[in-house]
Formats: structure tokens, sequence, C-alpha cells
């Protein structure tokens, strides 16, 4: 059963829709207890969850979401992570001599990179909680999020972990086996960028991680045994292996990015799901090639209030990516993403290039 934000349906997953007759959610759809559940955005997770509160999937959604018993679920695999779930408040008056910096702060249940900071040393403890009050308050008064997909009252404080990050759709198959559909690598400008702006793909990115994070696939499942499960998993890349960052359950990369997969490999994460296909890796990077493919998500800055974004220019965006693939507008009221972008180059200084574009300048 597909569930659907259509405010933010790809034209990609509503060909597939048609083409395969996947079933998709209505409000008078006839009751069934489907095996496979996926969906195409945050939002849609409620509704899933209120269907099917027994659902194994729902399950595993439960723990994942929630940052802290995440990690007291993965406690097995890593007994030394560093993490501790506090208040806002609380963090205010803790004492930081004994905190092993650098620190993420996060908070317990929430969306893309919202209320993400990282604590370098123990001098920029005070102005960063001051930030996340400035975003609490923000959110309060202007509801950009709703309560299922962000809560700010809680906040998970865990080690930094060093390494590049990589972001994977997957899912685990009926016998339990995880199907690998996209590995992008997710970069940032400095120390403390924690956005989703770039995330690319190339057969060099393929090649030196697929097998090692098959196997680390592996290792997981039992910890969130659900049969036929998809999701989104972040990662960073260590000297130890590749450490859990999150797991985003019953969606592939959000707001329709999963699609930079059939841009680079012809892959449609949704199809493949639903129709338990297993790409040929070796198939599909057999020929020897130095493209990159990326997506760009283009957000409103937190500060600016949602009608700013009539005032974004697009045409002016669009002239900074050498090979266009698709221009998306997102045009929803309730959405704080300005643009999807998927390109591809053969540069990567433009990569550079994109992640320290300045977005307040593309604002009239």
């Amino acid at each position: 059963m597909l569930f659907l934000d259509r405010t933010i349906l790809s034209p990609i997953l509503e060909k597939s829709i048609n083409q395969m007759d996947i079933p998709v959610y209505t409000p008078t759809s006839a009751p069934i207890y489907p095996v496979k559940l996926l969906t195409n955005s945050e939002s849609c997770l409620k509704v899933i969850e209120d269907l099917y509160p027994t659902h194994p999937h729902i399950q595993v959604s439960h723990v994942v979401k929630d940052k802290a018993a995440f990690r007291r679920a993965l406690s097995t695999l890593l007994p030394t992570f560093f993490y501790r779930l506090s208040t806002l408040e609380e963090l205010t008056t803790m004492s930081v001599t004994s905190l092993p910096f650098p620190l993420v702060l996060k908070p317990n249940k929430g969306y893309s990179s919202v209320g993400v900071k990282i604590v370098q040393t123990a001098d920029d403890w005070k102005d960063t909680l001051n930030e996340l009050k400035d975003i609490q308050q923000l959110n309060n008064a202007e509801q950009l999020y709703d309560s299922s997909v962000l809560q700010l009252d809680q906040i998970i404080v865990e080690e930094w972990i060093d390494g590049p990050e990589f972001a994977i759709d997957c899912y685990f198959d009926s016998n339990g086996n995880p199907v690998i559909l996209s590995i992008l690598q997710h970069f940032f400008s400095n120390s403390k960028d924690t956005s989703d702006r770039l995330y690319v793909t190339s057969n060099k990115i393929i090649e030196e991680n697929l097998e090692e994070l098959k196997n680390f696939l592996y290792k997981l499942y039992p910890l969130f045994p659900a049969l036929d499960f998809p999701f989104h998993i972040e990662v960073r890349k260590t000297k130890d292996g590749f450490i859990p960052i999150e797991i985003n359950p019953l969606r592939f990369a959000g707001a329709g990015t999963t699609d930079i997969a059939y841009y680079a490999y012809g892959i449609n994460t949704s199809s493949a799901y639903f129709q338990d296909q297993i790409p040929d890796w070796n198939k599909l990077i057999q020929l020897p090639s130095t493209i990159i493919y990326g997506f760009v998500v283009a957000e409103l800055p937190v500060e600016f209030p949602l009608n700013k974004k009539d005032t974004f220019q697009h045409e002016l965006f669009q002239q900074q990516f050498s090979n266009l693939l698709e221009y998306r507008e997102i045009t929803a009221t309730t959405d704080r993403t300005l643009a999807i972008i998927f390109f591809k180059t053969l540069d990567e200084a433009e990569l550079q290039s994109i992640l320290t574009l300045d977005i307040l300048a593309f604002f009239k």
C-alpha cells in the first residue's frame, strides 16, 4: 500500500503508479492489511500508524523515529557510543565539563536537519542552546512543522561521528535480506554545516561502498526485524566501519529526491520495492564512468515566513547548474522546500560551488 503526499508527488512516482497499478491509499479505500507499506512523505506516517498500529513495520518505525530508543536498540553493536536524552531546559543547567566534545544536538523526534546542531567545544554550548531556543519559539509561533514530525522539547546529545556521510535507500526483502537501491554521499560546506543541500552518487561511490554497506545492513536486520521493510538510512564511514546516524522508516529519500537513482542508474525505487526487484549493480557500474549525478534541495531559511517562497527567483537559480536533468519547483504552501534540482557533472569543483551558493541572493 502506497501513501501519498500529493503536494510533493514526483512525476516518476506518479507514472509508476499508473503503469504498475500500485495500490494507493485513500480515505475511502476498502480495509485491507497490506504486507508492504511505503510513503513519499513524513507527513503520512501518522495516518499509517493510526491505520495499522500493530503492523510490524509500525513497531519498528516507532523505535527508529525515537532517536534515544534507536540508540538503545543499537547498543549491542555500539556499546560505547555516547548519547544522552534531556529537555532543552535541562541542557541549559547541565555541567558540560564531562561531556565528550565535539557533540551533536538534535530533536529526539525530528525532520530533515531542522534543529540539528554541531557543538565543537564547551565554549560553543551556550550559543548553540540559544539557537535551539530560537528555533523552538519560531516553530511554536509559526507552526512550521506538525508535532507528529518535529518535537523540540526533548533533545538528544550524542557523540560526533567523524567520517564521510552516506545515505542509502534500501529495503529488507521477504527473507530479511537487504536490497540496496541507491547509495548517496552527503556533502557539506564546512564543519558546522548540517543542511541537506547536496547529495551525489557515482560509479566510484557505489563500487567503494556497496559490499561493506550490504554486510552492515545484514547486522542491522536482527535489531529491526521487519520483513519487506523499506527505509532510508544515513550513516558515517569511520575506521571501524559504518555507524548509523538515523533511519527514516517507510520511505526513501524525501520529497522525491529518491529519483536520483532513476536518473543515474534507471532504478525506480518504489517500483523496485513493490516488485521485489534487486538491482544488478555489477552490470550497472561495469562501464567506466566519471559522471557525478546529484540532487540539490533548495530550502527557505528557517527565519523566513512561508509566504517568502513567492519571491524566490527560480530561473536565476537554475542557471547555477552546468547540466540540469530536472528542476522541480515545490509550490506547496506548507512546505519549506523551494525546489529539488537533479543534475550531472564531470567537474567536482561544481559541487563546491553549489555548496557555497548564498541562497539569500536568489530572493527578490
